[in-house]
């Protein structure tokens, strides 16, 4: 059965001829696309063997041998342009996702479209894929076990008028999240906000005693900036 976070991914993955999961830890997204429908068939791939071995028993069992391919890779190495239309990466580090974007761009340029649900490094991200010119098609937001996640769609090339008019805080929280007033996202800036605050505070009791604390005052300087974003990803729900 599919967690909620996976759940919001697969279904975010849309429909299509085949898609490639990349890092697909037990195979459980590609088993739900295929047995749903929306994909003829999928590829599924991870850097580890355990999970990919664990992933080859799940299909099997499913009954779905001929439908889901399994291949060792690390990020969409063994994957050639063509095979896919989609690409899911989801529950990784931001700067491992761009990694993998960096090293085989030629295929991402490939595809009608991309989900990425990444762990951290958000801003990073869609820094990144605003810049190699990639297009934000669409945003959403899944809390599973009080965590927020956040999953994106892009495709390659177009005009990418998503962050027209607005800040970094667009970058670091999601543009089209902002701009449609997201429930979830209002719920998750309130929250990060009370998070700083406390990390601030802690990190200024601690240079009262140690004031030559560089990266202490580095680190509080990087949270007070975050937390300014976070104050002008607010104000867009007052308006």
């Amino acid at each position: 059965m599919l967690s909620e976070r996976l759940k919001a991914v697969s279904g975010f993955a849309g429909v299509g001829t085949c898609a490639a999961d990349i890092g697909c830890d037990h195979g459980y997204v590609a088993i739900d696309l295929v047995e749903s429908g929306r994909f003829e068939k999928c590829i599924a791939m991870d850097l580890r063997k355990g999970p990919l071995k664990a992933a080859e028993e799940n299909v099997r069992a499913k009954g779905l041998d001929e439908r889901i391919e399994l291949r060792l890779s690390d990020g969409v190495d063994k994957l050639q342009i063509g095979e896919a239309d989609t690409v899911i990466t989801a529950g990784m580090g931001g700067r491992l996702i761009i990694n993998i974007l960096k090293a085989h761009p030629d295929i991402f340029l490939s595809l009608d479209h991309f989900v990425l649900q990444p762990q951290s490094e958000l801003g990073e991200v869609r820094h990144f894929l605003h810049d190699a010119g990639f297009s934000l098609k669409d945003e959403m937001m899944v809390i599973e076990d009080d965590k927020f996640y956040f999953l994106m769609k892009f495709v390659p090339g177009g005009n990418d008028e998503a962050y027209e008019g607005m800040g970094e805080e667009a970058y670091e929280f999601g543009p089209l999240l902002l701009n449609n007033k997201n429930s979830l996202l209002k719920e998750y800036l309130i929250r990060r906000k009370s998070i700083i605050s406390d990390a601030v505070s802690d990190i200024e009791k601690a240079l009262s005693k140690n004031s030559d604390n560089e990266r202490l005052k580095a680190r509080l300087i990087e949270l007070e900036n975050l937390d300014s974003l976070i104050d002008k990803g607010v104000r867009v729900y007052e308006t």
